[in-house]
């Protein structure tokens, strides 16, 4: 059995980051295009009086949840964060991406921590053809600790929408969701709406692949199970297309329901 992902960051926490590591975790790359026009003009945005750097995470992290709509785009993984931006919408891998970009774009030092996940946790909207997938979450540095984070990953509507659907059908995991997760992160500790390893869902990971710079740097690690190859890419294409369309449906009924 693995060591919880949880527990373990509060081991790496302890660790200080050293001007090289910050430098290292503030930097632009390809895919994490932090010096983008658009990058920066969002923060500028969206942390606008803000006091600290807290205050400016959470900000960061609740655009992204909320602004960024649960989704797949045709590009599927091969996003830049401008692009995910550009497009609006995303899920784990893209909204990770953007969200790196946006934190180091606001001088908070962020990574990305790779892991396997159950494919169950999108039972309803879409199924994978492999058992575990590859899934992604955010480490930002706040108050001198990495915290982790995926609580971005899946906006509100949706959320509520597919915790109903996931009680009602007395499921632990589906719709994008674990029913133990929560969207509300404080700025201070972990919260995670997908990848809440505590147990309660029976083979729910099998691996820790590590933390990266961003998911270049993961897929040059070999440990990536998301196919590259076109003819694969292309059915993902047609899969993820009909799960967009479930997406839809299950958070418009949530909001009819409301109304």
């Amino acid at each position: 059995m693995i060591a919880r992902i949880v527990a373990s960051l509060d081991i790496i926490g302890l660790a200080i980051v050293d001007s090289t590591t910050r430098a290292r975790y503030l930097a632009p790359s390809r895919l994490v295009d932090t010096d983008h026009p658009a990058i920066f003009a969002t923060v500028r945005r969206v942390t606008a009086n803000t006091r600290n750097d807290v205050e400016r995470a959470l900000k960061l992290h609740d655009f992204v949840r909320d602004q960024i709509l649960f989704g797949w785009a045709p590009q599927f993984d091969a996003q830049t964060a401008s692009e995910v931006l550009a497009c609006g919408i995303g899920f784990c891998n893209t909204k990770s991406t953007l969200l790196t970009a946006l934190l180091r774009a606001a001088a908070i030092p962020a990574r990305i921590h790779c892991a396997s996940i159950n494919r169950k946790v999108l039972d309803g909207l879409i199924r994978p053809p492999s058992k575990f997938v590859d899934h992604s979450f955010v480490e930002l540095w706040l108050n001198n600790r990495w915290i982790g984070i995926d609580s971005y990953i899946v906006d509100s509507e949706l959320h509520r929408a597919a915790l109903a659907q996931c009680l009602a059908e007395r499921r632990i995991l589906g719709y994008g969701i674990h029913t133990g997760g929560s969207l509300l992160w404080d700025g201070q500790t972990n919260c995670f709406a997908q990848f809440v390893n505590d147990g309660s869902a029976p083979d729910f990971s099998n691996a820790d692949l590590g933390s990266f710079d961003d998911l270049d740097a993961f897929r040059a690690s070999g440990l990536s199970r998301n196919p590259t190859h076109l003819p694969a890419r292309l059915v993902i294409r047609i899969l993820t297309r009909s799960a967009n369309t479930r997406v839809a449906q299950l958070r418009h009924r949530a909001t009819r329901i409301e109304n």
